[in-house]
């Protein structure tokens, strides 16, 4: 049968309760103070939660949490855990339309092959069939997992180590799986040429993990960092656990999501912020990198669970005073981003309040440390006149924007940010974005074009309060020029705008007011300048 809806379904009698049958139930909750069942043969689909609040599901190996494009099933108990005994069969859902690889987990007490991915899709590996894998012209492999022993910090880092065989129990407890997803099985793997890689849905099953799960955390020679899976089946908020694990290496935890960096992307690591405070969800069936000083463990407990089961993605929430910054192409397309946090008591050097920064395929952005460590967190005093070292490389030539698109941080201080290539200065408040190119000039990249100014002392015009919505974006172009240049100014505010153009020395050598506006392109004749750099000024309300 199939109960669907938003309500539940409960299990409250004081005696044993058999579920026969095949049945699909968008939610139950067991409150059996003794025993829940079901039937051997019998089969129980969960599409949304299971809550057991008191007694013990017997699964007789047929429950199964469902996973869809509308959502991931969701299984929660008391914190004691042994509120379920024997196996499940956990899915989860892989979107269509990207060939890349996944960071996986798993949510059982025991390691498990990879054969129990390979009736859904095609795993590669050395040997072929002969280990289980699926046999190829090359057998390259198709999964990896991480070994902090042996691994480094730098490109091609070897902690990445191949599954060797499909057919062992080698995907370890509480350990991330780095798999690459074709599509569904067959697809991508016999011909050549484009495609587009068609959802599918894994499943696996095992004996679930339940109550507190202690993940240990190995520091190796080199390499601290580990990629760790969601230990439940259902969404975790890991934050809070892993501010208060000791020996963490920096303030920051990453996911690694295919889906970004472009249409013709590989994906790219994306950093969030451990915080006491943060809410951000940790989807079931998936996996985050961590990084730390020493060998340690992080305990995450059945509290930690959210609440919303069905979570598909990160939210980033929960964490305040401070600005994210992230670069996006000209349709919105995200490939990078940061953090910057006010922290009173940080400084401008690596410390463990800073995430480092984790290269990406095709785009990286990032702040600069005064000792000279990349960061994707950079957490710092919001000091007067201190400069923010910002770097950002691509390798594509084309259109990118920064966007502003959290300012949490006090009322009265300013964020600028400064082209020095172009000589231009972008006072940032939420929603703003700047509209720059890479070219053939090496100078249109790399770790000399753009900083952050920051004034600490700035009164915000009663005239402008609600300047914090405003987009402001401003493009020149071609650059450099010979005879003219467009300046295409657009706001979402109508405001007095004026365009003046600077020397190097600072004179001022033309402007003009271009009136009430919010959608412009000014052509400038630069005709009769002479051969040099110059500074194009606009300023708008």
């Amino acid at each position: 049968g199939r109960i669907a809806g938003d309500g539940e379904v409960v299990l409250n009698s004081g005696g044993t309760q058999l579920i026969e049958g095949k049945n699909y139930v968008n939610n139950l909750e067991v409150s059996n103070g003794t025993l829940a069942e079901i039937n051997t043969a019998d089969s129980l689909y969960i599409i949304n939660s299971l809550n057991i609040t008191s007694g013990q599901l017997t699964t007789n190996d047929g429950l199964i949490l469902l996973s869809s494009a509308a959502g991931t099933a969701s299984l929660k108990g008391p914190a004691g855990g042994s509120y379920v005994s024997g196996n499940a069969t956990v899915e989860r859902y892989i979107p269509g339309g990207r060939r890349a690889y996944r960071f996986l987990g798993h949510p059982f007490n025991t390691a498990i092959p990879l054969t129990q991915l390979i009736d859904d899709i095609d795993i590669t590996g050395s040997g072929g069939s002969l280990n289980g894998f699926v046999g190829t012209a090359t057998n390259n492999a198709s999964s990896y997992y991480y070994d902090p022993t042996v691994g480094t910090t730098g490109n091609n880092d070897p902690g990445w180590q191949a599954f060797t065989s499909a057919n062992t129990a080698s995907w370890d407890r509480y350990k991330g799986a780095r798999i690459l997803i074709r599509g569904v099985k067959d697809q991508g793997i016999w011909s050549g040429g484009t495609y587009t890689p068609l959802p599918v849905t894994l499943d696996m099953t095992g004996t679930i993990n339940q109550g507190d799960q202690v993940i240990p955390l190995i520091k190796g020679t080199n390499s601290g960092f580990n990629i760790i899976g969601n230990p439940y089946a259902a969404a975790v908020v890991a934050g809070p656990a892993l501010a208060a694990a000791s020996d963490m290496d920096g303030a920051a935890y990453w996911i690694w999501d295919p889906m970004q960096q472009g249409a013709n992307g590989k994906g790219a690591y994306v950093p969030y912020v451990i915080d006491a405070t943060a809410t951000d969800a940790i989807p079931s069936g998936s996996a985050i990198s961590v990084k730390v000083l020493a060998t340690t463990s992080v305990t995450l407990t059945e509290a930690d669970k959210a609440d919303n089961s069905t979570v598909e993605g990160f939210r980033m929430t929960g964490v305040s005073n401070m600005a994210q910054l992230q670069i996006t192409d000209t349709l919105g397309a995200y490939y990078d981003r940061i953090y910057i946090r006010n922290v009173a008591v940080a400084n401008d050097s690596f410390e463990q309040k800073d995430g480092v920064k984790l290269d990406n395929p095709n785009v990286n952005f990032y702040t600069w440390s005064a000792d000279s460590n990349r960061l994707s967190v950079d957490s710092r005093a919001f000091l007067n006149n201190h400069i923010i070292p910002l770097g950002f490389t691509s390798n594509e030539k084309r259109s990118y924007e920064i966007k502003m698109v959290d300012n949490s941080y006090a009322a009265g201080t300013q964020l600028t940010l400064v082209d020095k290539y172009l000589n231009i200065n972008i006072p940032m408040s939420h929603g703003t974005s700047y509209r720059f190119d890479v070219t053939a000039d090496t100078l249109s990249q790399g770790d000399k074009r753009f900083e952050l100014g920051i004034t600490a002392t700035v009164t915000p015009p009663a005239t402008h309060v609600n300047s914090i919505t405003n987009t402001l974006k401003i493009t020149c172009a071609p650059n450099p020029a010979s005879s003219y240049m467009d300046i295409h100014i657009y706001s979402n505010e109508v405001a007095a705008t004026l365009v003046s153009i600077y020397d190097m020395a600072g004179i001022l050598i033309s402007k003009q007011q271009l009136g009430e506006l919010k959608d412009r392109t000014h052509r400038v004749d630069i005709s009769e300048l002479p051969a040099g750099m110059y500074i194009i000024s606009v300023q708008h309300g």
